[in-house]
C-alpha cells in the first residue's frame, strides 16, 4: 500500500502547488487591476486638462479674431 500512499502524496503535493499558483495569480491580477485603474485615472486627468486647454485656446482665438477685426476697422 505504500505505492498507493506515494501516489496520493504526489497528487496532494501537485494539488497544493497548483492551488498556491492560483492564489499567487489572483494576487497578481489584483495588482495589475489596481495599476490599470491608476493609469486610467491619469489618462482621464490628462484628457480633462487638454480639453480645458483647448477651450481656453478657442476662447483666446475668438477674442483675438475680434481684436483683429476691430483693428482693421470692421467693428
Amino acid at each position: 500500500m505504500k505505492n498507493g500512499n506515494t501516489s496520493y502524496d504526489k497528487l496532494l503535493t501537485m494539488w497544493r502547488d497548483e492551488k498556491k499558483k492560483v492564489e499567487e495569480l489572483k494576487k497578481e491580477i489584483e495588482l495589475v487591476r489596481e495599476d490599470a485603474q491608476v493609469e486610467i485615472m491619469r489618462r482621464d486627468q490628462r484628457i480633462s486638462n487638454l480639453e480645458k486647454m483647448d477651450k481656453e485656446h478657442q476662447d483666446l482665438n475668438g477674442r483675438l479674431q475680434l481684436e483683429i477685426t476691430r483693428l482693421k476697422g470692421g467693428i
